[in-house]
């Protein structure tokens, strides 16, 4: 298994021009998110139905990509690969790649009225009026000697061979190292410190660590129990039903995350596994802040990203009423964390860091009206003083409520306006280089440049950092 830091190891040429050329993050990572953004319009928490959304996804050069498009507005049944069914399903709509037109995903309403999500690779086959209008490819195959094995595990040498990315060329394979060694040479002249594979060893002390921690809060908190997925350690008191459904949701959400921040399936990201405390109430979330972190939450706080430089990454945070909300603060509290775990140890500035957090969290579950509200409240105290308030732009400064609207509005002023800009951005950050100078070598301007173009945008005229 790869570890986050072998996928991600991107090294770039010296000077700055061509810093300021380059094209991907982590394979595409906000290149990626733009991307996938158009797909997440209007998912839901509850609506998710996960899958792979690469190989085998149809395109209009098949007939089933084209049967499907004529079933719009129709009801049909979806046969998924779990063996589950959906009979009597509203088609609401087909959501293609913007580049390849690949079908990536169903939007279904279902029977009794519940809205659905279902990625095209979770599908088996869909029939219209009793006729199958899309088949899985291999379906037919599989169905005619009732294999039931695993329809995306290879089941021979060959097919495991086929599907292992070629080996570099040695020409490649020195180009690559010399990039390395020049990004290395770069990170060493900024005194930054780069992270390193961990070993299995460190993996296991990590979950160790976990393991005594989540002993002690169930101790303080007797009700918490520890629902383990794939990737996160899930510690909730909530109802055994609602904190079986959110672990779940969880590895849905990361297996999101990798797709936006272009990490292959089965990177090793987190050190060990995720940590994520979530109380039933903001009382108890408070108290654990309290005991375990010796620090003091608003009350307009509902979830924290508690992050270490030796790799620990911990989530604390309380249930809400509003599902949506809950699932938004999930969202943008995992981005912290794939962050800091993201090439270096360099910390983001604190309005590129909440900002690109919110501009995800609001992208990927749509239906929370959280940033909405924010960038509201945040457009008429700027309309009103006419600047983004004392301490916006201090590196490690912490930002008031109503600058969370300025900072997502500016992170998605900047990604929508020049998004490989803003990934050079990013990598420049990463890389030590001070914000003023990173911005000056992406975007080509100023703080106060930016701030009055993002102004204008925003509908503030005049406006002054």
């Amino acid at each position: 298994m790869r570890t986050i830091f072998e996928v991600l190891k991107a090294p770039a040429t010296d000077d700055r021009r061509c810093l300021a050329n380059r094209r991907c993050l982590a394979s595409g990572v906000l290149r990626r998110l733009v991307v996938c953004l158009v797909a997440f319009a209007s998912l839901s928490v509850g609506d998710f139905v996960w899958g792979d959304e690469t190989s085998g996804a149809v395109t209009d050069a098949q007939p089933e990509g084209n049967q499907l498009d004529q079933q719009v507005g129709k009801t049909v049944t979806v046969h998924l690969r779990s063996g589950r069914r959906w009979e009597d399903a509203k088609l609401v709509r087909i959501d293609r790649h913007s580049q390849t037109n690949q079908v990536l995903r169903l939007r279904l309403q279902l029977a009794g009225g519940t809205k659905k999500t279902v990625s095209i690779q979770a599908v088996e086959r869909v029939q219209a009026a009793g006729a199958s209008v899309y088949e899985a490819p291999g379906s037919q195959s599989k169905a005619k000697t009732g294999a039931l094995e695993d329809p995306e595990k290879p089941n021979s040498k060959r097919q495991r061979r086929a599907r292992r990315p070629p080996p570099l060329t040695p020409e490649q394979l020195r180009a690559q190292q010399e990039q390395q060694r020049r990004w290395l040479g770069r990170l060493r002249a900024r005194g930054i410190q780069p992270w390193t594979p961990e070993s299995k060893q460190e993996h296991q002390a990590a979950l160790q660590r976990y393991q005594k921690m989540i002993q002690q809060v169930s101790q303080t908190f007797p009700n918490v129990h520890l629902y383990e997925t794939q990737h996160f350690l899930f510690c909730s008191n909530m109802p055994p039903t609602e904190a079986t459904r959110y672990a779940q949701v969880l590895d849905g959400m990361f297996d999101w995350m990798c797709e936006i921040y272009g990490v292959a399936p089965g990177t090793q990201v987190w050190l060990g596994k995720a940590p994520v405390f979530a109380f039933n109430t903001q009382m108890e979330f408070q108290a654990f802040e309290r005991q375990f972190y010796q620090g003091h939450v608003s009350a307009a706080t509902a979830g924290l990203c508690h992050s270490s430089s030796r790799g620990d990454v911990v989530i604390s945070c309380y249930r809400r009423d509003n599902p949506d909300a809950f699932g938004h603060m999930l969202v943008h509290e995992t981005s912290h964390g794939f962050i800091h775990r993201y090439k270096t140890k360099v910390s983001l500035p604190t309005w590129v860091n909440e900002g690109m957090a919110e501009f995800i969290g609001a992208k990927i579950v749509p239906r929370s009206d959280a940033i909405k509200n924010k960038e509201t409240v945040a457009l008429a105290r700027l309309k009103e003083h006419g600047h983004l308030g004392p301490g916006f732009f201090n590196p490690k400064g912490r930002l008031k409520p109503w600058q969370y609207g300025v900072a997502s509005s500016l992170a998605r002023f900047m990604i929508t306006s020049h998004e490989k800009n803003y990934v050079q951005f990013i990598e420049a950050l990463k890389e030590g280089m001070p914000w003023e100078e990173a911005l000056a070598v992406t975007y080509g301007v100023s703080p106060q440049e930016l701030v009055t173009k993002y102004g204008m945008w925003f509908g503030v005229p005049n406006l002054t950092p």
